[in-house]
């Protein structure tokens, strides 16, 4: 069944890619230049902005943004190479990498909040989405379809938050299933045969997502 038909649910939010708070401070950077080394996270499950690709390497438009930061930065501190090393992080651990100095940068789809601002500072914003639900093209058509439903959405999100709460304050009796990633939420609730249960997230992930149903049998991921 073809993924086409799409609900959304709140208003455009803002990811940003996320730095470490103090990553310009003197013994940060000292410690970048001793070691020629930079620890840049990024999630392997938030295509199309931070992926493993098919040959199993970082990749996505964050990840593509940390890759320039480092380059700025080897140049700015005159390194003649500085190595990039990679730290798989999840959604649920992903802000504790940065607070513990696991890692110097966070590259993936990140939305900016207060609460969060008190653990790490957010650079620049860097893209602007928002979330929405993905289902079958027989599946619910609004929010009130969803009573009774199951709702797959990534857990420890702003978008949980929001689903939620929306939810909530509709008085919509769903069932909210968080997942603990994308790929896990999405082949539960919308590849199943026979169910037509909704998939919640950034709409551009929901997008991307969405093509690895298709009749091709193609991976998006895959693109150049």
């Amino acid at each position: 069944m073809k993924l086409s038909q799409r609900i959304w649910l709140t208003p455009a939010s803002i990811a940003a890619l996320l730095v470490a708070i103090g990553i310009a401070s003197a013994d940060t950077l000292d410690r970048i230049g001793q070691e020629k080394a930079i620890r840049i996270a990024y999630r392997e499950d938030a295509p199309p902005f931070s992926y493993k690709d098919k040959i199993g390497e970082p990749s996505g438009f964050m990840v593509d943004l940390c890759r320039a930061v480092a380059k700025h930065l080897a140049d700015q501190r005159s390194l003649p190479s500085l190595n990039v090393v990679y730290v798989p992080v999840t959604a649920a651990d992903r802000f504790e990498a940065i607070a513990q100095q696991k890692a110097d940068l966070l590259c993936e789809p990140t939305s900016v909040t207060l609460s969060r601002r008190e653990q790490v500072d957010f650079s620049i914003p860097t893209f602007l989405d928002g979330a929405g639900l993905m289902v079958r093209s027989d599946g619910p058509k609004n929010l009130r379809d969803l009573a009774g439903k199951k709702v797959g959405v990534l857990a420890g999100t702003t978008t949980e938050e929001a689903l939620r709460n929306t939810l909530k304050e509709a008085g919509i009796a769903g069932d909210v299933v968080a997942a603990k990633t994308h790929g896990e939420g999405v082949p539960a609730h919308l590849r199943r045969q026979g169910r037509a249960e909704p998939d919640l997230a950034d709409a551009l992930c929901d997008i991307w997502l969405a093509g690895l149903d298709d009749s091709s049998g193609h991976d998006p991921r895959s693109r150049d």
